[in-house]
């Protein structure tokens, strides 16, 4: 399968964590980005999935984050208990 990194709306409708970071990629701002957390924390709220949460949260804190929008806060990136 074949995907459109660029077709936001396309990306927007798959439950695919490839299509999750290419819209994190291509996001323009806070907007997107609290769009994709938000399908994030739905498709990863199983107890099973809890390293992979971890790990996504990690990258996002530490890394993307930093770079991209340092000014902004996301409390949604808190851990949670």
């Amino acid at each position: 399968m074949l995907v459109d990194e660029s077709a936001d709306a396309e990306l927007a409708a798959m439950r695919n964590l490839a299509a999750a970071r290419f819209r994190l990629e291509n996001s323009r701002g806070p907007e997107t980005v609290r769009e994709v957390l938000a399908a994030l924390s739905a498709w990863l709220a199983d107890p099973a999935q809890a390293e992979l949460r971890r790990s996504l949260r990690l990258w996002l804190r530490e890394g993307f984050l930093q770079t991209r929008l340092p000014e902004v806060a996301f409390p949604e990136l808190i851990k949670r208990k």
